[in-house]
């Protein structure tokens, strides 16, 4: 197997674990739980990413494709991340309307919560798959819920 498909693999496993094992307290939204996760593991991967890419001596060693993936996803994170913690502000937001008795659409804002996450999640695979396991850390995410 390619040793750079092989690490990407690892990092995806990784993350599924992370967000996936996790336990959920009696209670709790487990969409809420989940996708907190995933906004605070995609963020620990992004400061992965630039990290490694702005680590000296590294970029002029990188292909002309890994350079693109790293500007692409240096530029195109952070609106991507604020989208999905809108989308989760929203959510919550609704769910709670819905819970006090007003209206609201559950379905509407769980779709958008989900695509808003996928996308990030797919511009955050982008760049694991362009970082050495060697490069990779444990950095903490940043921390969600409005910020």
């Amino acid at each position: 197997m390619n040793p750079r498909i092989s690490r990407r693999l690892v990092a995806v496993i990784a993350l599924a674990v992370l967000i996936g094992c996790a336990s959920l307290a009696p209670g709790e939204d487990p969409i809420v739980v989940r996708s907190e996760q995933a906004l605070s593991a995609g963020d620990a991967l992004f400061k992965d990413g630039m990290a490694y890419y702005f680590t000296p001596g590294v970029a002029p060693t990188l292909s002309k494709g890994a350079t693109k993936v790293f500007e692409a996803v240096r530029t195109d994170f952070d609106p991507l991340y604020k989208d999905a913690q809108k989308a989760l502000d929203s959510y919550k937001a609704v769910k709670a309307a819905v819970k006090a008795g007003q209206s609201g659409d559950v379905a509407a804002a769980t779709t958008a919560l989900q695509n808003a996450i996928a996308q990030l999640g797919g511009l955050v695979n982008q760049v694991i798959s362009q970082i050495p396991a060697s490069a990779q850390t444990k950095s903490k995410g940043k921390p969600v819920g409005g910020v």
